[in-house]
């Protein structure tokens, strides 16, 4: 179980391998205008991760306190390429927090059939 840890302000990103799938935990708050220089290179580690060792991608955003929509760009991005390869990546939330509800859920338009794809509010 690999353990980085990458933090820019108040956003902290924790990449970790386990046995079944490789994380990224999102904690703090992303309020920068533009976080993509920091967040894709964290998520193009993780893609790599996931490609060595055929393991799913999971993002955790249930303890992230906060999140502009700036910050979901490179969120998209990383779906929109995942659409187009195998990869599995699931995206978590905390569906009781009205406002990752709101930003999620939108995100639900990449949810493939086959579930390789998918955005679960837990």
């Amino acid at each position: 179980m690999a353990l980085e840890t990458y933090k820019a302000d108040t956003l902290t990103l924790e990449l970790r391998e386990e046995e079944g799938a490789v994380y990224v935990v999102w904690t703090g708050r992303s309020t920068g205008r533009d976080p993509g220089p920091f967040i894709v290179p964290v998520l193009q580690k993780a893609i790599e991760m996931v490609r060595e060792n055929s393991k799913p991608l999971i993002l955790d955003f249930q303890n992230i306190a906060f999140m502009n929509s700036s910050t979901l760009t490179p969120i998209i991005r990383l779906l929109e390429r995942a659409r187009r390869s195998v990869s599995t990546i699931r995206i978590l939330y905390k569906r009781e927090l009205k406002w990752q509800e709101l930003n999620f859920s939108a995100l639900e338009v990449f949810q493939t059939p086959d579930q390789r794809i998918e955005i679960r509010g837990v």
